[in-house]
């Protein structure tokens, strides 16, 4: 994506995100519900268990907490990489292929957006998480 210029805007990087979060799901769960039962050894498997209780099948299940968890996760992590990214030198981004891909103009404001995000996101799951669990 990076390659393509969607690393020019916060808005690009949250799309990034996103699509990033659904390649995941929609690899990812299949093997999760085949190869492990849909259970994980990793933190989103609270809610699938969760689903599996409320009546949900094992595959909508597993889906249903992809689409919850990864989004958030995905859109996070290109965020920080973009701020961080925006807050390299010049010079040194300059030493990266295709450098114009990534910088952009005012990477100041860009990147406190970005961060803001960052900060939001964090406190959005936070909130869920503690309601959904109780």
């Amino acid at each position: 994506m990076a390659k393509w210029g969607f690393f020019k805007s916060w808005r690009n990087v949250a799309v990034t995100g996103f699509v990033v979060a659904l390649t995941v799901v929609v690899v990812s769960a299949p093997i999760a519900v085949y190869l492990f039962g849909g259970i994980t050894a990793n933190n989103s498997s609270f809610i699938t268990a969760y689903l599996l209780q409320t009546g949900q099948g094992i595959i909508a299940a597993v889906f249903s907490t992809g689409f919850l968890t990864e989004p958030v996760g995905k859109i996070t992590t290109a965020m920080m990489a973009f701020a961080i990214v925006q807050s390299l030198p010049n010079r040194f981004v300059s030493r990266f292929p295709h450098p114009e891909n990534v910088r952009v103009e005012e990477n100041m404001l860009q990147r406190n957006i970005a961060l803001g995000i960052v900060m939001f996101l964090m406190v959005f799951s936070a909130f869920v998480l503690r309601n959904l669990l109780g």
